[in-house]
């Protein structure tokens, strides 16, 4: 039988990549976390830890059905990969399950939203910062990426390194405000069709999908795909309007259409 997973990942390559045939694919992903309880329970021990051995926290979001979420713990355990992050990061794999656990946690860290599985957060855990902010969608497409990708990006973080701080005037912060309020609205948005589409993840199983859940699925990824591009261009033209000296500050904000609407 084709599974719910194959047929997915063949139509809907844009916020997942590909789905993991659940019957034959390994789950590194905790099976125990299946409440905010234990998912947050395991982070603090993991923060305790990385505290502890002076490391950086690393939180990888993902789910045990999702190609891409198993093919980015494929890659840690490359040998290079795993030398560097045993020599720099306590990692602590969160299950979101089909959805439902992801706003509780990424709250934390002011982070709205996640836009693909895996989400990974870098951070620095006596302060809580992320330090990846910026690229936090790059490892959706996590197994497409190399080795020597893997090496580069989580080379670039050390123990005891803080995020960059930007010297804000009082336009280009009031220009901040507006896109974060933007994606805040957004978020909730995608939160709904989370719940949604969650549940019927959850009722098909193994089983075909229907055409409706697909074009569902299909339309929640098309708005993901582009947002985090959209986000990113707002906040570059925030900053070269502030250093051309623009006040107030002109933003031109995208429109998306959810099913959910």
């Amino acid at each position: 039988m084709i599974t719910t997973r194959l047929i997915l990942a063949s139509v809907l390559s844009i916020f997942f990549s590909a789905l993991a045939v659940a019957s034959t694919a390994s789950e590194p992903y905790p099976t125990h976390q299946t409440s905010y309880e234990a998912i947050e329970a395991d982070i603090a021990q993991a923060r305790e830890t990385a505290i502890k051995d002076e490391t950086l926290l690393l939180l990888a979001l993902g789910g045990n059905w999702c190609h891409d979420s198993v093919g980015f713990v494929e890659k840690t355990q490359d040998t290079k990969v795993a030398a560097l992050f045993d020599d720099r990061y306590t990692v602590q794999l969160v299950n979101v399950g089909y959805l439902e656990f992801i706003r509780e946690i990424v709250q934390h860290y002011n982070v709205p939203v996640i836009y693909g599985t895996p989400t990974v957060l870098v951070i620095e855990p006596n302060s809580n910062s992320v330090l990846n902010r910026d690229t936090l969608s790059y490892w959706r497409s996590a197994d497409a990426r190399s080795i020597d990708d893997t090496l580069e990006y989580f080379g670039a973080f050390a123990p005891g390194q803080m995020p960059e701080t930007e010297q804000v005037g009082v336009a280009l912060s009031a220009a901040y405000k507006r896109i974060d309020a933007f994606e805040q609205e957004q978020a909730e948005r995608l939160y709904e069709a989370y719940s949604d589409l969650g549940r019927q993840m959850a009722a098909t199983g193994d089983n075909k999908p229907s055409d409706d859940f697909i074009e569902k699925w299909t339309n929640v990824g098309a708005m993901r795909s582009s947002i985090t591009t959209d986000l990113a261009n707002l906040r570059a033209s925030a900053r070269e309007q502030d250093e051309q000296g623009v006040a107030p500050i002109e933003l031109s904000f995208p429109s998306y259409t959810l099913y959910t609407d």
